[in-house]
């Protein structure tokens, strides 16, 4: 956490209940590795946890983040590099605003959801979902802790 007043930057550390709190990057012999070597490393990264960025709500005064992790199938997709995506597991984060976790929740309804673009309004999380190349809003809605 950064305080602009004191230029101090503290470190936050959580306890997650279903997502590890850290990711393993593989980066050893970048260039060597071969294509499928390359393609078998990047679903392992896929497969594991994505944070995605912290949003303020000003209303109930706190913060909100998604994160997911994706599991593949055996089948390859016609040109793509990555095997098909069988499931995405996506997960809600709750902080106070000293970035506490107050709780945090999985959100099978949106497990198509691998990198999700959302933002706060009016105390509600809009989350952006492609309907049918329409575009659509899942809001959520919290009540008080």
């Amino acid at each position: 956490m950064y305080s602009p007043e004191s230029e101090d930057l503290q470190q936050v550390i959580y306890s997650s209940i279903h997502t590890p709190s850290t990711v393993t990057i593989t980066t050893e012999g970048d260039f060597d590795n071969s294509i499928d070597e390359r393609r078998k490393a990047l679903q392992s990264y896929r497969e594991q946890v994505s944070f995605g960025p912290l949003v303020w709500d000003p209303k109930n005064k706190r913060y909100y983040r998604l994160s997911s992790s994706s599991t593949f199938g055996e089948e390859k997709q016609e040109s793509r590099l990555l095997n098909e995506t069988v499931n995405v597991d996506v997960y809600l984060s709750l902080f106070d605003r000293e970035f506490n976790l107050i709780s945090e929740i999985p959100l099978p309804q949106l497990n198509n959801q691998s990198s999700a673009k959302y933002f706060v309004k009016d105390g509600m999380l809009w989350i952006f979902e492609n309907k049918d190349d329409e575009m659509g809003f899942v809001r959520l809605g919290f009540q008080q802790f």
